[in-house]
């Protein structure tokens, strides 16, 4: 809820963004608001990989806000880029549903499969469900 008594929930980001602008212009110099970047995705993210930074989150500017609903943002990574493939998964623990842990692996030059590890941590709800 914002402070005027609207719905937070209802607000796309970018009125959103622009209240907290406006909050932020009022902080002390050290906390900042980073301007969105809005089209030329493909030059922004090579210019972020050029920069060495890890990569680039994406989000519509009209989308609502759905707590802990990830699935609208997008995530593309610079650094450290493998391709895996899932060799199997653990059971769910605490409260999560479906399955726990994605097991990976990947070939090696010589074509042999390699374990690599665990993975699949913030997927949602709906998606360990249609995993």
């Amino acid at each position: 809820m914002f402070l005027d008594g609207r719905d937070l929930a209802r607000e796309p980001l970018q009125d959103r963004k622009a209240r907290l602008k406006e909050l932020l212009s009022e902080m002390p110099p050290i906390i900042r608001y980073t301007e969105d970047i809005v089209g030329n995705g493909q030059a922004f993210y090579r210019a972020a990989c050029g920069l060495k930074a890890e990569g680039i989150v994406s989000k519509r500017l009209d989308s609502p806000y759905r707590p802990k609903d990830r699935g609208l943002w997008t995530k593309t990574k610079c650094v450290n880029i493998e391709e895996f493939l899932v060799v199997g998964y653990t059971d769910p623990e605490g409260s999560r549903a479906h399955f726990g842990a994605l097991l990976v692996g990947y070939y090696d030059q010589q074509g042999k499969l390699h374990y690599a590890g665990r993975g699949g941590t913030g997927m949602s709800h709906r998606e360990l469900k249609r995993l």
